[in-house]
């Protein structure tokens, strides 16, 4: 399984050893391909760090932060993974990653303002690099909610622009938001009583491409350990980037009379899954039927 870690780790200086204990096992547990630390509050990042911080075979790439606010570090295995980075900005990094045996698909840790412009500048810095005619995936802490399911005490939900603006920056560049199990929420405020506050601010993204072509896609929210927000695990089938031949919708096939039969027979099979694998299998089933 391929698999990509994305958390707001709310620092990794001496002082965190909890949450540096808690990467070091899920490190150990899960061997992911790709590691988004986001809130990592470091403004100095060398490799002496990395390699206390990860271990010694991962190669890095950082945003510093400003002061005690911000900073992501994205920790890649080279024996597994090549890194070209797209976009280096204070609210994401995002980067076109190459699997060693082929394929590219494009992927991004998000550390979104809490300030509903500076958001709404990251969405439009965002929309002209995210292809759709590849797979995207973007991970991490979106700091905004759509419904009040993705709430649990405090103030009402409000739809209000800030949301808005955020399900039209996921319609106009084709992404979806890919679910999970695990807790209903990511974050909590870690205040007692009516106080308490949950929240599902983390989440996964991934476009029409990453569908059909990632197999088998889902998200974990894991343990909420030494942070007030619970890592994102990506787990995904082997083929997690562009398989090489791949099939791809055809024109012709809308003027095939017997096309809307082979939709309807490969369909119509059974499939197991959460709903993102069953669509992905359906469809790439479905596509391998035509070109026949």
């Amino acid at each position: 399984m391929n698999k990509v870690i994305f958390w707001n780790c709310r620092g990794t200086g001496t002082k965190a050893k909890c949450s540096r204990n808690y990467l070091h096992n899920m490190i150990r547990d899960h061997s992911p391909y790709l590691v988004f630390l986001l809130e990592t509050r470091q403004v100095h990042v060398n490799r002496r760090f990395i390699d206390k911080l990860f271990g010694r075979r991962w190669s890095f790439a950082v945003i510093p932060s400003q002061g005690n606010s911000g900073g992501i570090i994205l920790a890649w295995d080279d024996n597994k993974v090549n890194i070209h980075i797209l976009l280096e900005h204070r609210q994401v990094l995002l980067v076109e990653a190459s699997a060693v045996n082929g394929g590219t698909c494009i992927t991004g840790g998000v550390y979104a303002s809490n300030d509903e412009y500076q958001r709404k500048d990251l969405w439009e810095t965002l929309k002209p690099l995210l292809h759709q005619d590849m797979p995207v995936v973007l991970g991490g802490d979106f700091n905004c909610i759509v419904g009040q399911e993705e709430k649990k005490g405090g103030r009402p939900f409000r739809d209000d622009i800030a949301c808005q603006d955020f399900l039209q920056f996921m319609q106009n560049t084709d992404l979806r938001d890919a679910g999970y199990s695990g807790s209903s929420f990511t974050w909590c405020n870690n205040q007692s009583g009516g106080k308490r506050i949950w929240e599902r601010l983390d989440r996964v993204l991934f476009n029409s491409a990453a569908l059909v072509q990632i197999l088998g896609l889902q998200v974990s929210h894991l343990a909420r350990i030494g942070s007030d927000h619970c890592p994102l695990l990506l787990s995904c089938g082997l083929n997690i980037f562009r398989p090489q031949g791949g099939v791809k919708f055809e024109d012709v096939w809308l003027t095939y009379e017997q096309a809307t039969v082979i939709v309807r027979n490969s369909w119509r099979y059974s499939t197991r899954g959460s709903p993102s694998t069953v669509l992905s299998k359906k469809s790439a089933r479905t596509l391998r039927a035509l070109k026949k």
